[in-house]
């Protein structure tokens, strides 16, 4: 049994894991990371305007509702980390997890970063990040989850 900790809804819960041989690698089929939980809240970048016809357009992102939360191997947490990813993705196609205010949901699309595509910028939308433009609170509370505040039972 796994406590698991949710730095959005500062939420615990208990996952049972049982590792086994699932045909890719590892026993879990999940990356496990050590990373710093420190002003969290704060982190990650808002898409702010999707220009038509861009690579934003293309991997589906969604104007002042999406959050480029970052990759399988590197968690965007400001411009700067969001500017080394366009940097070293340029012209490739790169998956990315993307946060959906109004879904509440985590999403993964493919983001083809190209400053060719006829605008300015290699994204083709605007972006914002600092305290204005955090991950809103969550609206609804996970079913059997417990504060982290809460001692365990």
């Amino acid at each position: 049994e796994l406590t698991v900790f949710n730095c959005r809804s500062h939420m615990v819960r208990d996952v049972l894991i049982t590792p086994k041989e699932w045909g890719g690698k590892g026993l879990l089929g999940a990356t496990v990371r050590f990373d710093s939980l420190e002003n969290a809240e704060h982190q990650g970048v808002r898409v702010l305007e999707v220009f038509a016809n861009s690579p934003a357009h293309a991997a589906g992102l969604i104007s002042y509702k999406d959050y480029i939360l970052g990759t399988a191997d590197i968690a965007i947490r400001d411009m700067d980390e969001l500017v080394e990813l366009v940097t070293v993705s340029m012209g490739k196609p790169t998956q990315v997890y993307v946060f959906n205010a109004d879904t509440e949901a985590v999403r993964s699309v493919v983001l083809t970063p190209n400053s060719d595509w006829g605008g300015s910028g290699s994204l083709g939308c605007d972006i914002g990040s600092g305290l204005l433009h955090r991950i809103p609170a969550p609206r609804r509370v996970v079913p059997a989850a417990r504060s982290a505040a809460q001692p365990e039972p």
